[in-house]
């Protein structure tokens, strides 16, 4: 058995029907991900602890050359410790061991709404740049 429609319902969904256009279609979607991408924007701390497994990775590729450098080396607990940690494997207690080091050297981030721009500079390693958006980062080094 079919029920039938108030008259006032039927007036409403003919108004949304007839306003409802391609252009807002795609206006309300662009919306949506806009909003979904600034929701989604990583924190400093999601930052700070994929940075450190970045600059823990860098490390144990550049640990020959720092170790002659270590009293150059501006870091909470000595260089020679962190490529003891990477080399023996035990990359997680390095990476939160590092996690202070990249909380000291990357400047405030530079928040887009929709993305942020975080720049970490670590002496003797190098100089990165890193996009966060929607829960991603993408790094890439400054010569």
């Amino acid at each position: 058995m079919a029920t039938k429609m108030s008259p006032q319902l039927s007036t409403f969904l003919t108004t949304v029907r007839q306003q409802l256009t391609p252009h807002s279609i795609i206006a309300g979607f662009c919306i949506l991900a806009g909003v979904s991408l600034m929701i989604s924007n990583p924190s400093r701390s999601d930052y700070t602890s994929y940075a450190a497994n970045r600059l823990r990775d860098r490390l144990s590729i550049q640990c020959d050359h720092l170790k002659g450098n270590l009293q150059a080396f501006i870091f909470s607990m000595p260089m020679q410790d962190v490529c003891e940690m990477t080399a023996s494997g035990v990359d997680f207690a390095a990476a939160k061991a590092l996690e202070p080091v990249v909380n000291q050297f990357t400047q405030p981030r530079k928040y887009y709404v929709l993305f942020s721009v975080y720049t970490t500079d670590v002496p003797l390693v190098g100089r990165f740049n890193t996009v966060a958006i929607g829960g991603q980062f993408i790094t890439w080094e400054v010569e």
